[in-house]
């Protein structure tokens, strides 16, 4: 079969209408038609889904062929992307989520991004990926477009939103994101394509980076601002204290599959005795704390953003005085999931229930 310029692998679950929107984008695209793919895969049964995204498809001008839709066993992220390389035709792979509002060019920037970069073995292309910003914007929606709470965005567009210099400046591993990120198809394949940890959610793309670096030699990630698409992706501060326990839990079948990437990523042993007790003993202790700190870190979301209160220095007072709340939940994480493991349990799509005792609702995996 020819091979295409790039095949766009998105997994979804359960939002049949935000995937709807995310392909409409990806129909709409400057890169000619012929020269690309999607492949959306169902993590598990769908009655509604697979039937929207083509409509949607079609609506959009999609040309007949171009979509393919799969139906996986339940497995997670790397489940389901693994389970769709058999079938990439692309010289690239893409990898996006279903909560990915593409602009006209972010096919074209990535496939432009790898042309430059063809003198390495591997190169992973980041595309940009701001926070779509909402009517009526909150300190806390500023926070996490302006901090690294969640992503380093920021930091990769440089002083003022300007691009860095250095176009081809290597952000290294831990700056490889499966929200948007492109790399070759060959250097998949030869790596064993996506590490499936025991937990479902967390790390596999920023160990496909490092497992491309460790055995093909030189693998830069590269950060590419024309590659745009907007994340839609509403977050709330319950959803993001959760999504750190979610991330602390999945640490441990991390750590214990990816040794070597868990101690670049973590620059500590966490499977070591200490480190476990350290962990423990963080969770233990600082729960009062961050009980307190959560009541401050909820009113940022009902907080207008104005220029006072959401300056690069005032989000940088928020940012550090929110981080104990932040390491508290990543350790309260791990603690439960040394528990699980020591009673022979874990895995699978672990929610954030037993966080505070429930007081915090489980955090999508998306």
């Amino acid at each position: 079969m020819e091979q295409l310029a790039v095949s766009v692998v998105i997994p979804t679950r359960g939002r049949a209408q935000r995937l709807a929107t995310c392909l409409q984008r990806l129909a709409r695209q400057s890169l000619a038609g012929q020269r690309y793919e999607v492949l959306v895969g169902f993590d598990g049964p769908d009655d509604v889904g697979p039937a929207v995204a083509s409509a949607a498809w079609t609506a959009a001008g999609g040309e007949r062929g171009q979509l393919q839709i799969a139906v996986c066993p339940r497995g997670g992220l790397a489940a389901v992307r693994n389970a769709l390389l058999p079938f990439v035709r692309g010289k690239l792979l893409l990898s996006l989520n279903d909560d990915l509002l593409a602009e006209p060019q972010l096919l074209q920037r990535h496939v432009e991004g790898h042309e430059r970069l063809s003198g390495y073995a591997s190169a992973v292309v980041v595309g940009d990926s701001p926070w779509v910003v909402r009517e009526r914007r909150s300190v806390f929606e500023a926070m996490l477009e302006g901090t690294s709470m969640v992503f380093f965005y920021h930091r990769m567009r440089g002083e003022d939103g300007a691009p860095d210099k250095d176009v081809d400046r290597d952000w290294g591993f831990r700056h490889a994101w499966g929200l948007n990120m492109s790399m070759p198809m060959d250097a998949v394949r030869r790596v064993g394509g996506f590490t499936q940890y025991p937990s479902w959610y967390g790390y596999e793309d920023n160990e496909i980076a490092f497992k491309m670096r460790e055995r093909l030699g030189a693998c830069p990630v590269v950060f590419v601002p024309g590659a745009r698409g907007w994340h839609d992706h509403a977050m709330t501060p319950r959803e993001y204290v959760a999504r750190e326990y979610k991330l602390g839990y999945a640490a441990l079948g991390f750590a214990r599959t990816s040794g070597a990437c868990s101690l670049a990523m973590f620059r500590r042993d966490i499977l070591s005795e200490e480190e476990q007790a350290k962990c423990v003993r963080i969770a233990s202790e600082g729960a009062e704390g961050a009980r307190a700190l959560m009541e401050w870190f909820e009113g940022l979301a009902q907080t207008p953003a104005t220029m006072e209160n959401s300056d690069a220095t005032q989000l940088a007072r928020a940012y550090d005085r929110h981080l104990p709340l932040k390491r508290w939940a990543w350790n309260a994480g791990l603690r439960d999931a040394l528990e699980d493991a020591s009673e022979g349990r874990g895995g699978g799509d672990v929610g954030s229930e037993r966080l505070w005792g429930g007081a915090v609702g489980a955090v999508s995996d998306r």
